[in-house]
């Protein structure tokens, strides 16, 4: 790649006298400098003077850089012997180095320039100068003083008026353009080198093939040409910055490779989007959240959550955390070092292990068997799904013949296991519909979810959840309410599976909601609303649909509408968002789905 780039500085470094110079051009970060810096480096009998134009406000300004460029280490030296005073400017001290009276006049340039020099200008677009100023300067070098120069920069950055006065005069002294394509396989190795002093300089290198992928996914996801390669150094510094904590902790040294990979992935993606402005903070938390809502699916989010699944409900560390991260907010090192130990080093439990049957070896699948035979003779179970885990994972064994037991008999232990522990399942373990997490419990899936017996076991425990379900509607229904008029509103615990998956609102009383909700203050009744209508009344109503729901919400707006009428004068600003959004907004939600 650039191959072609490099054939023709071949030949035109060979010219004697040039009378035009060449321009590399390309997006911000893209890799224009490394390019031309490795180019001449490899051209030993060349003297590279590189000089940089950001911030350039005047020509004059730019020769006693190229001056000090040239001679540096002799220049340097001077200074520290005190040869040159510090009192004195730089540009007095070039001009008594050099022996030049006048050296602002750019003639006097072929004097201490050696005729081997190659001139590279980069950051054309960052000057401060106008284009004529710019390029008249240069074309004076080229032009009457024949210097072999390459000019670096950004055409797209020009302002539209700059843009058109660059343009007409870029063709008297440019006599050849180069867009530098993206060198992904070349640049990074290279960089990587600059992070030695991080740690993190191995696993870089170890994990070099997944990250050159993910950012040719992210660039390609921004709508880039080019690669920015300012931006992948920034993330690298970025990412040590918030995570060196994690990789100096001792508990975690045996997994940092997966931890790196795990975050670092993450981590890049989100910061290039961030930083290309591709993407928003609101963005970070819309396009990781597992439900994302109607409203939220653009096609931008839409095409990030194909693009990066790594994404999509699993995180790795808390969203909380990544938008704190991203938003340079504090995080508390202590609770995110648990958080990823307890992610790589899980308390795996025997049903769990079990699961695995198949990568066991005879001995181990006998150990673990007779541990899980013994946590339920003790009924250790009460989980409903993990029970339904180990009895398919027990009916796929003896149909495999790993275990003695026939399915029919495991099925008839299950259902006897089930109507034993039915008094002691939790509410936070049961749903009146278990249809919607039949697919997978913990991310695995289940056992032969398609035989007769799964759906045996399946009819027998959907039994058992809804009589418990009944039984304790009250209790979890209080609990919500408690928990959602809290004023910290308990965000992590309400959006949890324990609530979404709770039908909650079916034969509950809307008065005991209602009572709770127009006692709050006046600000906290206006947030809890606000955000009831956003996360828990939408989610319900999409997820449920049930007639006896829609009848709750029903109560709840006729609920508000009396209070309205009975409260004509005072509770003021309660009754105004009563008026303009709870009561407007519920009835538009009601309708909706209930249409559907």
């Amino acid at each position: 790649m650039n191959k072609h780039i490099e054939k023709y500085l071949d030949h035109y470094l060979e010219i004697p006298t040039p009378d035009y110079a060449v321009m590399l051009k390309g997006e911000w970060g893209c890799g224009k400098t490394y390019f031309i810096k490795k180019y001449i480096e490899a051209k030993k009998d060349k003297k590279i003077c590189y000089i940089s134009l950001n911030g350039i406000k005047q020509c004059n300004d730019v020769i006693p850089q190229i001056l000090l460029a040239l001679a540096p280490k002799e220049f340097n030296s001077k200074i520290c012997k005190g040869v040159i005073s510090v009192g004195r400017t730089i540009a007095y001290g070039i001009t008594k180095f050099f022996n030049v009276d006048n050296v602002f006049n750019i003639g006097d340039l072929a004097n201490c320039v050696p005729g081997n020099t190659v001139f590279v200008f980069d950051d054309l677009e960052r000057t401060l100068l106008e284009p004529k100023e710019v390029l008249g300067f240069l074309s004076d070098l080229v032009e009457q003083q024949n210097f072999h120069t390459i000019i670096i920069g950004d055409e797209s950055k020009f302002s539209e008026d700059a843009q058109e006065e660059y343009l007409s005069r870029k063709e008297k002294i440019i006599g050849k353009t180069f867009s530098i394509q993206n060198q992904n396989a070349e640049v990074l190795p290279t960089l990587i080198k600059k992070f030695a002093d991080t740690g993190l300089e191995d696993l870089l290198h170890e994990h070099l093939d997944a990250i050159l992928l993910e950012i040719s996914k992210v660039n390609k996801y921004c709508e880039r040409e080019q690669v920015n390669y300012r931006i992948i150094n920034a993330a690298i510094r970025e990412f040590y910055f918030v995570f060196e904590n994690v990789f100096e902790n001792e508990q975690l040294k045996g997994y940092r490779s997966k931890i790196f990979k795990e975050l670092f992935l993450r981590f890049l993606v989100m910061f290039y989007c961030l930083q290309t402005k591709f993407l928003t903070i609101k963005d970070v938390s819309i396009c990781a959240k597992y439900f994302p809502l109607d409203d939220e699916k653009t096609e931008k989010r839409t095409d990030f959550r194909e693009t990066f699944p790594v994404w999509i409900g699993d995180t790795f560390i808390e969203i909380e955390n990544w938008i704190n991260i991203f938003d340079h907010k504090p995080v508390d090192s202590s609770n995110l070092i648990e958080h990823i130990h307890n992610r790589v080093n899980p308390d795996i439990p025997n049903w769990e292990k079990l699961w695995h049957f198949y990568e066991m070896d005879d001995e181990d699948i006998e150990t673990v068997y007779n541990a899980v035979m013994k946590e339920i003779s003790e009924q250790k179970h009460k989980n409903p799904f993990v029970i339904l885990h180990i009895f398919m994972t027990l009916v796929n064994m003896s149909k495999n013949g790993f275990i003695n037991a026939s399915a029919e008999d495991i099925v008839l232990d299950a259902k006897k296991y089930l109507d034993s522990i039915g008094n002691n399942l939790s509410w936070n373990n049961v749903s009146a519909d278990i249809n919607f997490y039949l697919e997978s419990y913990g991310g695995y899936g289940f056992q032969a979810n398609n035989s007769d017996e799964f759906k045996d076991i399946t009819a027998h425990l959907e039994i058992k959840m809804r009589e418990k379900c009944k039984e304790n509607i009250d209790e979890c229904y209080k609990k919500f309410i408690n928990d959602i008029t809290d004023k910290n509103r308990a965000y992590a615990k309400i959006c949890s599976p324990d609530y979404q998956r709770a039908d909650i609102f079916t034969d509950s009383n809307p008065q005991i909601l209602w009572n709770k909700l127009i006692s709050l203050k006046t600000k906290a009744f206006r947030e809890i609303t606000h955000y009831m209508l956003e996360d828990i009344i939408r989610h319900h109503l999409c997820n449920k649909k049930s007639e006896k729901q829609f009848n709750f919400w029903e109560k709840i707006i006729s609920l508000g509408e009396t209070f309205l009428e009975e409260h004509p004068n005072d509770n003021k600003a309660k009754c105004l968002q009563l008026q303009k959004e709870f009561l407007p907004k519920l009835r538009e939600l009601v309708d909706h789905y209930e249409q559907q």
